[in-house]
């Protein structure tokens, strides 16, 4: 297995939440992404009436939120996602808008 590009590895691991491929001994962080991916389970995404339903807000209010940038969220295509920590992180008020000042006139038109 020693000399083949990662470009045609074939075991499957995950690391960060999502899939790559590579073959056994063949990437340098192999062991690293390995012990990532034991350690930090996977947590489901959350869709957005769920996110909804745990803000207490309607389903419009979380779709204008995200529009807006002022939501943290993850797009899969044409689907808007949620991680659970991110959502956490709002609630409690820490996340902040990566550009606050167009985050803002953003949310206003989104009013």
């Amino acid at each position: 297995m020693v000399g083949r590009s990662t470009d045609r590895c074939i075991t499957t691991h995950l690391t960060m939440g999502f899939e790559s491929t590579i073959i056994a001994g063949c990437c340098p962080q192999e062991a690293e992404m390995k012990q990532q991916a034991e350690a930090a389970p996977i947590e489901r995404l959350l869709k957005v009436n769920e996110v909804a339903e745990i803000l207490q807000m309607s389903s419009s209010w979380v779709y204008k939120q995200v529009e807006a940038g002022l939501l943290p969220h993850v797009r899969l295509g044409a689907n808007v996602r949620f991680r659970p920590e991110d959502v956490r992180a709002y609630a409690r008020g820490e996340w902040v808008p990566r550009n606050t000042a167009e985050s803002l006139l953003a949310a206003r038109k989104a009013r």
